[in-house]
């Protein structure tokens, strides 16, 4: 198979990926889709030496550096702020699962299947490439099959039960009359004043070559401070949850411009090549390896659903949230962006009765759907370093 080939058919699949998800609204994300394709296609004869072929494999420690950097690029202490009950929401309800998903999980299905599927369950794509490179440094690649099975298949849980408790809290907010005042004459992405920077660089170096560098240069940093912190204090954090809060720091004295990694103009290449990446194990995954995989899979998907759904009411009466909401907010560890988008204007279009009804319902869902699944799939990411750690 010549190397264009190998590269063409990955691209296929990601793209046919990306319009199912439209068509479905995200109810087959891109995710699940590739996951499902690759891995019958490795059963049915797809070569397995596609990946080294295609020439994304060799690049997948830079690609997956950049977008753990760009995440942190991504957080926005502001926008933060002003929902800061959904932050909390968010974080408390999912530590809370997750912590009873290990607890629970070491008796029932083993220690390191719950350390390892937990922060997947917990934060999806990034948790999930935050916990194979860790597993591969930690020479643990049988655990990397089960934790990309899981993250292929979690959205066909999360998705379905977060929209039955999203509609049931636009209905409590449509019913709501002195809230659904106020947010009727709300506005979608109000502008913030720009920030001070201590670190301003010319605009002539506004260019992609130059954002890209950049967010090498936060990878660098990463790299070798989680290497001197492991030689002064023995602490072995992976530098991939280094490039995480790097990201943030380097972002807020202003290093990195907002939005960097859209500013390169190769944030759709990062996305594809690292979705792709998830699934390199499936190239030697044969359908006894799935099987065996299922008992532990379904304990992770449903308790932690339940634990989510306990956790999140409970935050939800203390911070005084809508239950429903509030179970959503940390049930979007599941899936995260777009799905969050899709789900609050599907919620908005099927509870509204007119237009006025539809937009003040999606100014209530949206901002909090996605600051809710940003959150949960940033902290998973440092979950996934702790647990991590243990395993």
């Amino acid at each position: 198979m010549p190397d264009i080939l190998a590269f063409t058919i990955f691209v296929l699949i990601f793209t046919v990926g990306e319009y199912v998800a439209v068509k479905t609204k995200a109810n087959i994300d891109v995710v699940l889709f590739v996951a499902a394709v690759l891995l019958v296609g490795f059963w049915i004869g797809l070569p397995a030496s596609i990946y080294e072929l295609s020439g994304i494999l060799p690049m997948a420690g830079i690609i997956i550096t950049l977008l753990i950097v760009g995440m942190g690029n991504m957080i926005d202490f502001a926008e933060l702020k002003r929902q800061w009950k959904t932050v909390c929401v968010s974080i408390i309800s999912l530590t809370a699962a997750c912590f009873a998903l290990v607890f629970v999980g070491q008796f029932v299905i083993g220690k390191d299947f719950a350390l390892a599927g937990t922060p997947v369950f917990g934060g999806g794509t990034a948790a999930t490439v935050a916990m194979k490179t860790i597993l591969q440094e930690k020479g643990k690649e049988d655990l990397s099959v089960y934790i990309t099975l899981l993250l292929g298949l979690q959205s066909l849980v999360g998705i379905p039960v977060s929209s039955q408790f999203l509609k049931r809290a636009g209905r409590a907010f449509k019913n709501n009359k002195a809230e659904f005042e106020v947010y009727s004459s709300a506005v979608l992405g109000e502008t913030t004043t720009a920030k001070k920077r201590l670190i301003r660089f010319p605009e002539s170096l506004d260019r992609p070559s130059f954002h890209l560098m950049k967010l090498g240069v936060v990878g660098v940093v990463s790299y070798y401070f989680s290497a001197i912190l492991l030689q002064l204090t023995g602490i072995n954090v992976s530098y991939i949850i280094v490039a995480l809060i790097m990201g943030t720091i380097f972002t807020e004295i202003g290093f990195l411009d907002e939005d960097t990694l859209g500013k390169t103009e190769s944030l759709g290449f990062i996305l594809f090549a690292c979705v792709i990446i998830l699934f390199s194990d499936f190239a030697t995954c044969s359908p006894s390896d799935v099987l065996a995989l299922l008992g532990p899979m379904a304990f992770i998907l449903c308790v932690g659903t339940f634990f989510g759904c306990i956790t999140g009411f409970i935050c939800g009466k203390i911070f005084k949230i809508e239950p429903n909401l509030a179970i959503v907010m940390c049930l979007t560890c599941m899936y995260g962006f777009p799905a969050t988008m899709y789900l609050s204007k599907e919620v908005a279009e099927v509870t509204a009765e007119n237009e006025m009804e539809r937009q003040t319902i999606e100014n209530y869902l949206l901002p909090k759907m996605n600051i809710a699944g940003f959150v949960t799939g940033s902290f998973a990411t440092v979950l996934a370093g702790i647990f991590g750690g243990m395993l």
